[in-house]
């Protein structure tokens, strides 16, 4: 059901709103890093990662890393870790089929 209200009324409304959100960000600029840190705050606490944050390696993660494809996985193949961390990166049939569909784009 639409509502006909006049355009008048609907400018009045979206011009308060948007006064509200111009005052919220001109307050926010004051002090972004506080800003930053309540953000942050709320984030972590309305998130809830499935994941441990405990691990020690990827071997703690495998049956989380097992069940991100249904396909088994046919191998691992550790990255070289030039910007960071090493990491594990599973292999699957299907993976290796794309890997191989790409090669052959640039044959």
């Amino acid at each position: 059901m639409a509502l006909n209200l006049p355009f008048k009324v609907i400018k009045a409304t979206l011009d308060v709103l948007a006064r509200n959100e111009r005052t919220r960000f001109i307050e926010a600029c004051k002090n972004p890093a506080e800003v930053q840190q309540d953000l942050k705050a709320k984030i972590l606490l309305n998130s809830r990662n499935p994941f441990p944050l405990n691990f020690q390696n990827y071997i703690d993660l495998s049956p989380q890393i097992d069940n991100l494809t249904y396909e088994k996985v046919r191998f691992y193949e550790t990255t070289s870790g030039s910007t960071g961390a090493k990491k594990t990166i599973p292999y699957t049939k299907s993976l290796l089929k794309s890997f191989e569909r790409m090669f052959l784009l640039w044959s």
